[in-house]
């Protein structure tokens, strides 16, 4: 009865190896068969599994992945089935993949309803794009009209500069990336079997309430955030330049102790001041009230702010220049910039430590050897029981 089913080679093998089935138990006999005529199927199948893609629609490689599929289950039943529906997702179109990855499907039936709605709604979306939007040429009367002369002729009207069309092209990428994310939207609340307006369960007696949840309205904002984000950040004004900026640790500001400070004793025009020497400050600062008992305070010729760690800004519009000041017996000469310090009359930054490098400081220890013109200094900080 089985040789009436063989047909085409399989018949002309059959008739070649008589002699050698004569006898043959029928496992061994369909070991042969299998031998001849599934000589490395299995290999092909996998290779064309791996490389099957969407070429068209996708009903058309639905169609194709299960034909594979099934050929592939037919050797082995024990494949899981994410590794099907993970192969399914990987050969969408582009388009459609981003959607199908993003609503994680737990199936493979699931995977492919997303996947036909998906196509629905952007075929839809590329036919109302690419419809014709002036009338059909049919109703266009081609009339003869009488030539005028040339004075009579209107000036036309100036075309748009550059910046009106830079204007409309990112407002057409704007309503076109608007249009994408709405899609994605309506597609997530298809599968889900929701209603595109409010977001509630759809049924054949469903009417949108007046209001709508909470849900609903942060799903919008979520789709929405990235682009007001961002907007956001370019009309944020420009930070000042980096000559006009300038920085200032919250230890100066606050009078706590860390690493990279050191508190010197100092004089300045006759009057005894509290110094902090500061590695996390850039620039040297006076306090405002130590200022208004000193003399030569003038005007910057550029208005600066002053960054302290904690994120506040502060305006310095004045510096005393070229003052001149004391520490243990050695005079310096630097300019100091006025702001509110609150516990330090002034501060020694890194314009101050770069200028007298190279130099030695043991912050624990507390004592540096600076370089100056006239050779190394020794400056020791003052101790708790000084101050």
């Amino acid at each position: 009865m089985a040789i009436l089913n063989f047909s085409g080679p399989a018949t002309i093998w059959l008739q070649s190896v008589q002699r050698k089935i004569a006898g043959l138990a029928w496992e061994s006999f369909t070991a042969l068969l299998c031998t001849r005529f599934g000589r490395d199927k299995h290999q092909l199948l996998i290779r064309q599994f791996y490389a099957i893609r969407q070429s068209d629609s996708v009903a058309d490689f639905i169609e194709r992945f299960e034909t594979l599929m099934n050929h592939m289950i037919s050797y082995s039943e024990l494949t899981h089935p994410y590794f099907f529906l993970t192969r399914f997702i990987e050969g969408l179109r582009a388009d459609i993949r981003a959607v199908v990855l993003i609503q994680r499907p737990p199936d493979l039936d699931t995977a492919c309803s997303l996947a036909l709605l998906q196509e629905e709604v952007a075929d839809g979306e590329l036919s109302m794009r690419s419809a014709p939007s002036h009338p059909s040429s049919s109703r266009w009367v081609t009339t003869s009209t009488p030539s005028l002369p040339v004075s009579n002729l209107r000036p036309s009207a100036p075309t748009a500069s550059a910046e009106d069309r830079r204007g409309t092209d990112a407002a057409r990428a704007s309503s076109a990336s608007d249009s994408s994310k709405i899609s994605a939207l309506r597609t997530f609340r298809r599968a889900r079997g929701l209603c595109f307006r409010c977001g509630e369960r759809w049924g054949k007696e469903h009417t949108c309430p007046p209001t709508v949840q909470m849900h609903v309205v942060e799903e919008l904002l979520a789709l929405f955030a990235g682009e007001e984000e961002s907007g956001e950040h370019q009309q944020e004004p420009h930070e000042p330049d980096e000559d006009n900026l300038c920085t200032i640790s919250k230890q100066a500001i606050e009078g706590a102790s860390g690493p990279g400070v050191m508190q010197l004793h100092a004089w300045i025009q006759g009057r005894e001041m509290s110094l902090l020497v500061d590695s996390g400050s850039s620039s040297l600062f006076i306090d405002h009230r130590m200022a208004s008992k000193l003399t030569g305070v003038c005007k910057l010729p550029t208005v600066c702010k002053v960054k302290v760690a904690d994120g506040a800004v502060l305006r310095c519009d004045s510096f005393i220049p070229q003052c001149p000041w004391t520490s243990h017996g050695h005079e310096f000469v630097t300019d100091f910039k006025l702001i509110s310090l609150g516990v330090y009359d002034t501060i020694l930054g890194m314009d101050w430590l770069k200028k007298h490098s190279p130099m030695h400081i043991d912050w624990e220890a507390q004592w540096m050897t600076i370089t100056t013109d006239q050779g190394s200094m020794d400056l020791k900080a003052v101790t708790s029981d000084q101050i």
